[in-house]
């Protein structure tokens, strides 16, 4: 559970950036069958507690609850001006 934990987490960390991205969609299963320690649905039940997480509760805008899934919504992501880096060629003549 820790390393899907973490793995969520260093999704939404990833993406947030990209403007392409504006909407993720997490699949967890619905949790019908029993897992190996006896319990159903560890994921799916998760998931809305480690979107709390304060390492990216605040690029987290929504997240809506789908059968065996769920949609994470992320906040629009500040525009960063981009700097402008010059390279010179010479030592490649």
């Amino acid at each position: 559970v820790q390393d899907a934990r973490k793995y969520v987490i260093d999704i939404i960390k990833n993406i947030y950036p990209n403007k392409n991205y504006a909407v993720i969609h997490i699949i967890t299963g619905r949790g019908n069958h029993i897992n190996s320690n006896g319990t159903r649905g560890v994921l799916f039940k998760k998931l809305l507690e480690w979107v709390k997480d304060p390492e990216i509760s605040s690029l987290v805008k929504e997240v809506r609850k789908k059968q065996g899934a769920y949609l994470i919504v992320l906040n629009k992501a500040p525009k960063v001006k981009q700097r402008e880096k010059s390279y010179q060629l010479k030592e490649f003549i």
